[in-house]
């Protein structure tokens, strides 16, 4: 498992970067990513982020963030590890104060309205992004699962599915028959 580097915790001026179209872009070690750590199968890696700030089409202070790395997941067929490709592209407008957003109805808008402020965690946005964008259950294309249910000494799925009895076959006999 790779070291830490130093350089988290990436505190970014939101509000700077929305008024002069700043950028930040990098790369962290995925073992810097403590949130998402416990769901991968490894460490080991790299992810790539991209955050650029702009103002959104009604003047707020806003970012987009990109996200992109290749983790290793536990497959959920063969509980073996998996190299998933991971990509998030994500919006956001800014509000300065928490009163500003409460007051922003849900709705299914593009843009995610968030807390900014001056000293704004760009490494737990890219950990939000990075978790929503894993998989829900992660597998290899060439797991066949039906190989997986048979037991080693069984000579097929087939004959693993004649020997084990149905789970409504006893609820067939009580139903009356019509004649």
């Amino acid at each position: 498992m790779s070291t830490p580097s130093a350089d988290p915790p990436l505190l970014i001026d939101v509000f700077e970067l929305a008024r002069v179209g700043g950028e930040v872009v990098g790369a962290l070690a995925l073992a810097d990513l403590h949130r998402v750590l416990p769901s991968l199968a490894s460490g080991e890696g790299e992810v790539q982020y991209r955050y650029v700030g702009r103002k959104d089409e009604h003047g707020r202070p806003a970012g987009a963030l990109q996200v992109k790395a290749t983790v290793q997941l536990v497959c959920d067929r063969c509980t073996q590890p998996v190299a998933v490709p991971l990509a998030s592209a994500a919006h956001y407008y800014f509000v300065a104060t928490e009163a500003e957003l409460g007051r922003i109805p849900v709705d299914e808008a593009d843009d995610e309205p968030l807390l900014g402020s001056t000293r704004f965690s760009l490494l737990t946005l890219i950990e939000d992004d990075a978790i929503l964008a894993l998989p829900m259950s992660p597998r290899h294309a060439h797991c066949d699962h039906a190989q997986l249910a048979v037991d080693p000494g069984a000579a097929d799925a087939d004959s693993v599915a004649r020997e084990r009895p149905h789970p409504f076959a006893a609820l067939a006999k009580l139903k009356p028959r019509r004649n």
